[in-house]
């Protein structure tokens, strides 16, 4: 049982759906760029694997806060819908040559900050991609736990990297204002009652999602 300073009340104006939906990622993405990556307005940050709950959390609070967003992924149409939502530059990372891209379109800086929740599929991207000086924030390993790396890289660029996860009390209370006053919204990819539960895990598993997916207990 959750002890009661740990809760927030919904929203009048949010419905159920969008409350079980925005909780953890937001509390997530939010730790990654603004308390433990610093993003500052006119910043670049780069978010891998656009359509996740968290990398499309980390989008629009990348957005709130004046950044410009670089995304990538390997389906055309979460590009695009990520295009929709705000991103400035997305990139098929298995058609395009994505450090090469970034890197032309930053001037060969790089980005500031790199949100990194992959994992070893991406690591030794991350490294190249973000700025002498740069920032990369990982909060988890979808792809494995032990990337290669390029420890020259760390040292030569003077990177900071960074480990997030989740929220504080005052962190959560504050997202929950930004939600109750429409600047944050979560992204509900379908919702399935509990006897399609499989069907659910199955659409995650695929990687067909593009936001959440919610099953809704029988009442």
């Amino acid at each position: 049982m959750a002890p009661a300073n740990s809760l927030e009340r919904i929203p009048e104006n949010i419905d159920f759906q969008k409350a079980a939906a925005f909780s953890l990622v937001f509390q997530t993405a939010w730790r990654m760029l603004m308390s433990q990556g610093a993003l500052r307005a006119g910043e670049d940050v780069l978010i891998h694997g656009i359509g996740g709950g968290v990398s499309l959390a980390a989008l629009s609070i990348a957005r709130l806060a004046g950044a410009r967003v670089f995304v990538t992924s390997s389906s055309p149409d979460k590009l695009e819908r990520a295009r929709q939502l705000g991103a400035d530059f997305v990139y098929h990372y298995e058609k395009q040559d994505v450090v090469r891209e970034v890197l032309d379109a930053t001037g060969k800086r790089g980005v500031d900050l790199v949100l990194d929740n992959v994992g070893a599929a991406t690591w030794l991207q991350s490294l190249k991609l973000a700025r002498k000086g740069g920032r990369i924030v990982s909060c988890g390993a979808t792809s494995g736990a032990n990337p290669e790396t390029e420890i020259r890289l760390i040292f030569w660029k003077q990177l900071r990297i960074i480990g997030s996860t989740m929220s504080n009390v005052f962190e959560y209370r504050h997202l929950i204002r930004l939600l109750g006053q429409g600047k944050l919204s979560p992204v509900v990819d379908h919702t399935f009652p509990l006897a399609l539960a499989p069907a659910a895990f199955k659409r995650l598993s695929d990687g067909c999602q593009f936001g959440k997916i919610l099953i809704e207990m029988p009442a």
